[in-house]
């Protein structure tokens, strides 16, 4: 469901990040890259540039 939406904000030309990685949800996969989601979600990743910032840890759409 994650890449159908992807794929349809994409074909939407709507501005936004999308990342792929390995591991999951559990709490010593996720605490690492929570301070990333907090500055993506809050917009201060990139101050106020209007791009989304890039993916954490070379990951992105395509990364497994």
């Amino acid at each position: 469901m994650t890449a159908a939406l992807h794929q349809d904000l994409k074909d939407r030309a709507v501005t936004h990040r999308y990342c792929r990685g390995s591991g999951d949800h559990a709490w010593p996969y996720w605490g690492p890259e929570l301070k990333d989601f907090v500055a993506y979600a809050y917009g201060t990743a990139q101050g106020t540039a209007p791009a989304p910032a890039p993916c954490p840890n070379g990951w992105g759409p395509e990364s497994p």
